[in-house]
């Protein structure tokens, strides 16, 4: 979720600002509440090559399909009906380096992953993760499309994200097991209720929704598909808009600072997690409901900027961290617990394997911009743990941590 409203975060959360508490009233009413709590894992399908080009429905299911035809090439599996340019551009997509064409890139990373530099539509990358944040206990992934506006709408970037995806769904349609997903949009270069932006919750509805198909893959929460909207740091309410579509949650960064959690917000990343409370109608008359709780496996914030932004505090510290964040959400116990995250390995945010928060299994040695190493399967054996006891209902388990690990 690299963007310029992100690297903001790192300034409002050291900002000092007069925020005034809500009452309730402000918060999200809904009638309808789960009885199961929901893990979500924040993820990113954006290591991808840009193809040049702006949206749309039919480009979105196009380029899935051409990512397939990429993944056929590089295993050697013949592909008819595309030049041998068109082949060449493909292979580059699927090994991740970009070289025809500019968009994320592995060259930021703080480690490799386990999978190795891979293609966000590879469906054996897909199906691995699938397995993996199953069976930790993962209910849905909240995948970030917080990129795709702004210059990233035309320049193909997003239509990159988007594409990807799309063929995740695909792939999860023939899988057994499987997280559902729901989709985190962004601002327009940090502008709400542009037409792009109008454009872009519809291409929801008709890519997932609408679709008999995929509709069972995409998350409900109270009764609708749930649609979260990223804002960067405000210090104010959020738009006042919602869809009868979808349940609409509006997200920021560091409600420890922003007190976002007050005014509805659910956060991407808290340097000490808040709780987000709603209104609920009950028997007796209105309760007040934990919703939301972020949980990371470090906190960028306060650091000096040789470290891209972070502080020894809210480094990994061999997971105490991590055990640290989870300790609200076993308090709490909220409906709803965010895991920060599963897949960016880019700059500014992951700076090293120390200052990061990344889960998804690593290499142990290998390239790492600010050194070398990894951390295995460390982070999603110690999320799976807490994560299925939370779930069960169990007091929160007490772990021994490994120093040898960041």
């Amino acid at each position: 979720m690299i963007h310029p409203t992100r690297r903001q975060l790192l300034a409002a959360a050291t900002a000092v600002a007069a925020m005034p508490m809500l009452s309730a009233d402000a918060f999200h009413k809904r009638v309808a509440s789960t009885n199961t709590p929901l893990v979500a894992m924040e993820y990113e399908t954006w290591f991808t090559c840009a193809v040049g080009s702006a949206p749309s429905v039919a480009a979105v299911r196009s380029q899935s399909q051409n990512k397939l035809n990429a993944v056929q090439l590089a295993a050697g599996q013949s592909v008819r009906g595309i030049t041998p340019l068109e082949q060449a551009i493909l292979k580059d997509d699927v090994d991740g380096s970009c070289s025809t064409r500019p968009a994320a890139a592995w060259s930021g990373r703080e480690a490799t992953p386990l999978l190795g530099t891979y293609e966000s539509s590879n469906p054996h990358v897909i199906e691995q993760h699938a397995e993996w944040i199953t069976s930790a206990g993962v209910d849905f992934l909240l995948i970030d499309w917080s990129n795709n506006l702004g210059g990233n709408w035309s320049n193909g970037v997003g239509l990159g994200i988007m594409a990807a995806t799309y063929s995740l769904a695909q792939t999860y349609l023939r899988l057994r097991r499987h997280p559902r997903f729901a989709l985190l949009l962004g601002l327009d270069a940090r502008v709400f209720g542009t037409q792009n932006w109008f454009d872009q919750v519809d291409m929801v509805y008709d890519l997932f929704i609408q679709s008999k198909e995929l509709r069972p893959l995409y998350q409900d929460y109270l009764g609708k598909p749930l649609l979260g909207v990223f804002t960067g740091p405000r210090f104010t309410p959020p738009p006042d808009w919602s869809d009868p579509r979808f349940t609409v949650r509006w997200v920021n960064g560091f409600d420890e600072t922003t007190h976002g959690n007050t005014m509805g917000y659910w956060s991407w990343i808290d340097r000490q997690p808040q709780v987000t409370y709603r209104e609920e109608s009950g028997p007796n008359g209105l309760r007040i409901i934990p919703e939301a709780v972020t949980v990371a496996a470090g906190w960028p914030g306060g650091g000096p900027s040789s470290q891209g932004g972070w502080s020894s505090n809210g480094a990994r510290k061999h997971g105490q961290t991590l055990v640290e964040q989870w300790q609200v959400a076993f308090k709490a116990r909220p409906e709803v617990v965010l895991l920060c995250q599963w897949n960016e390995f880019n700059q500014p945010d992951q700076y090293s394997v120390e200052m990061s928060n990344d889960m998804e299994p690593t290499q142990l040695h290998g390239y790492g911009l600010h050194g070398d190493g990894g951390w295995g399967t460390y982070y999603l054996d110690l999320t799976t743990t807490m994560v299925r006891a939370f779930k069960a209902g169990k007091p929160q388990p007490k772990v021994t941590l490994n120093a040898a690990m960041p």
